[in-house]
Order: structure tokens, then C-alpha cells, then sequence
């Protein structure tokens, strides 16, 4: 069966944490959807409505905010499992992910980050850690914008509440600006030196 959640060629391996998501997202998927049950789940059923929420939310976009309503609902951890799988799904699956994911994960972050969520900080290390130093492609571009602007968006929160986030992301952003003024006449990278 093809991933919609990466894109793999048929001499790879079958990646464990993209298989366990499909597999939790596959057997729940009728509990996924309104109306949601009131009953706090067991750990075991906790762990795999967390994978299989995040499955959702990452390849129907359609019904995000419907996933992210049952999250809300069932989170006793302070949304921990789930940034750990969130932040293993980046890790691991970044390079491979469809484009629609991508989108999907940069919402998925800015979510969380309003709620708080307890291991924010390393999953927004880890996005910083996914842009490509000196590679000028269209996906690596896209990746700097997002989080440059997700990083102004949310400035005062993370201001306030993950100082060193913003250290790593000065870091890991100045680092990039030496990279872009070297092409000082591509237009693209213009305004996104300006907003660096």
C-alpha cells in the first residue's frame, strides 16, 4: 500500500514510525470522528490515539482541526506523547515527506505552540535542524520562510515561555543570511533575507 504520509521508492525499506502511524490511524479511524468518546482511554489506547490523531492531522488536512479538537479532548500529558511522535516524524521522515505534510507539520507546530504543549522546544530545534545549509532549492527556501515566519508570528510566546528556542533559531538564521547575501541577485532569496 503507497504512503500518503512520504514518499519512498520500492527499493527502501518500510519506515517503523510511518507504518506504526498508519497502523494506529487505520484500526481508530471510526473513533476519530464526532462524536468523540468522554471515557478517559487506557495507556495503551492513549499511545495509539495520539499516532493515529497525528496521522490524521498530518495527511487529512480537511479534518485537522477535528483531530486537533479530540487531541484537546484526551490529552492528560500536556500534549508530550504526541510532540515526541511529532518530533520523531521529523527526525526520521522530514526528507521523505509529501509536500502536503510539510504544510500540514508547520500547522501542526503553530498549534501547539498556543497550547503550550510540553516539548515544543525540541520540535522547533528540530525543524531548524531540517534547513539545509547552502542548498538554495525550492523546499529548503520554503522551510526558512515558515519558520522565520512562524518565529515573528509567535514571537512573545516564545519569548516568554522557550528563551532558547530563539537562540537556536538566531543560530541557525544568521548562519542562513551569510548563505543568501552570497547571491545577492537572486530575487527570491531577497525577501527572505529582509525578513531574516
Amino acid at each position: 500500500m503507497a504512503s500518503k504520509l512520504i514518499r519512498i521508492a520500492s527499493y527502501e525499506a518500510q519506515s517503523q514510525l510511518e507504518l506504526s502511524l498508519r497502523q494506529a490511524f487505520d484500526l481508530l479511524e471510526s473513533k476519530l470522528r464526532p462524536p468523540f468518546s468522554l471515557a478517559i482511554p487506557d495507556p495503551q489506547l492513549y499511545t495509539q490515539l495520539n499516532g493515529a490523531i497525528l496521522y490524521g492531522v498530518l495527511i487529512e488536512s480537511h479534518f485537522a482541526k477535528i483531530h486537533m479538537k479530540h487531541l484537546h479532548a484526551i490529552v492528560t500529558d500536556g500534549y508530550k506523547l504526541f510532540l515526541d511522535l511529532l518530533v520523531a516524524s521529523v527526525n526520521e521522515l522530514y526528507g521523505k515527506l509529501v509536500d502536503s505534510v510539510k504544510d500540514q507539520l508547520i500547522w501542526v507546530t503553530k498549534e501547539m505552540i498556543d497550547v503550550s504543549a510540553v516539548g515544543i522546544d525540541d520540535l522547533l530545534v528540530s525543524l531548524l535542524r531540517q534547513i539545509v545549509g547552502g542548498e538554495f532549492s525550492d523546499g529548503n527556501l520554503w522551510l526558512s520562510f515558515e519558520l522565520v515566519n512562524l518565529c515573528l508570528s509567535k514571537w512573545d510566546c516564545l519569548l516568554e515561555e522557550q528563551p532558547l528556542v530563539l537562540t537556536s533559531a538566531l543560530y541557525t538564521l544568521l548562519r542562513l543570511l551569510a548563505d543568501y547575501c552570497r547571491l545577492s541577485s537572486d530575487p527570491k532569496l531577497e525577501m527572505l533575507r529582509h525578513l531574516e
